[in-house]
């Protein structure tokens, strides 16, 4: 006598939405379960995504336990790894898609197109110092050092 418990596939671990490095490993998680075991497809910005398996080339490899590993993420004119992921889970009894995650693939344009330059005041005078950052996605944070110490411009009097 043997039983059998057969479900349609379940996603048990959505992938969530990261900013990573342009160059930089990451790894988008899809934990699934279902008998038989799922078979998993990720999407990005709703068409397939090529791995390792569909092309030994690819810098995308999908793992055993279903997430979708980046060897090295890319971001240029001709191609970018950041978009909107999903993934499917199938298998003969249904199939499944995940909640969307963004992927962003963090890049500064340039160098910094204005920078502050050395400055004689008088004691008592104002100082105004001109930084102006380089053009990044997502936009930089700019943020004030002095003597290694990063400044509160909000509290500052000095």
């Amino acid at each position: 006598l043997s039983s059998s418990s057969q479900s349609p596939p379940l996603i048990l671990s959505h992938p969530e939405s990261t900013i990573v490095p342009k160059n930089d490993p990451v790894t988008l998680r899809c934990d699934t379960s279902g008998d038989p075991l799922p078979e998993i497809i990720w999407r990005r910005n709703g068409r397939k995504v090529t791995t390792a398996a569909d092309d030994h080339r690819s810098r995308r490899v999908l793992l055993p336990n279903g997430s979708l590993f980046f060897l090295r993420t890319v971001h240029s004119r001709k191609e970018t790894d950041g978009g909107i992921y999903s993934c499917v889970a199938r298998n003969t009894l249904g199939s499944v898609e995940s909640r969307n995650a963004s992927l962003t693939i963090a890049v500064l344009r340039d160098k910094f197109r204005g920078e502050p330059v050395d400055s004689d005041v008088i004691l008592g005078q104002t100082a105004e110092l001109i930084c102006i950052p380089p053009k990044g996605n997502p936009s930089p944070t700019v943020f004030w050092k002095k003597n290694g110490q990063i400044l509160d411009l909000e509290t500052e009097e000095e």
